[in-house]
């Protein structure tokens, strides 16, 4: 029988494998991580089973860069970990206000990854008052594909 857990898209791994992950990415020194967020294998912390991945691991860096020299410079450093993308969106950072500038979606064997480059001076929507003014704030987030 199939435990409703794999069903839903969340197994018993731990955060601690995708922390290891971003782990492994080369971010350059400029980049400042400014908050990091896991998100355990319980769902607890967040995390709706039934609509995301769990575990996962997010970290969220401030860059003294436009958001589209931001996203190609983190596109880089995936592709150089391995990470083949998957799908962009607005891969020319022109995205209406109201949404990240850009993004996209990437994977290396069974892990997946998304990242999202904000407008400058604009937070991520979730409530942690992370923007600064004249930088573009980046999130990169671990989990089970």
């Amino acid at each position: 029988m199939i435990s409703a857990a794999l069903i839903l898209g969340c197994t018993a791994t731990t955060a601690t494998r995708y922390e290891g992950l971003l782990d492994e990415l080369s971010i350059p020194a400029s980049w400042e991580l400014v908050h990091a967020e896991i998100v355990p294998p319980d769902g607890s912390g967040g995390c709706l089973q039934i609509a995301t991945n769990c575990p996962s691991v997010s970290r969220y860096y401030l860059v003294d860069d436009q958001p589209i020299e931001t996203y190609r410079q983190a596109t880089r450093v995936l592709q150089t970990a391995g990470f083949v993308i998957e799908q962009e969106f607005d891969p020319e950072c022109d995205a209406p206000p109201s949404n990240p500038a850009c993004a996209l979606r990437a994977v290396v064997e069974r892990e997946f990854v998304r990242l999202s480059v904000y407008h400058v001076g604009q937070d991520s929507g979730e409530g942690l008052d992370l923007a600064e003014d004249g930088r573009t704030l980046l999130r990169i987030t671990a989990s089970a594909k």
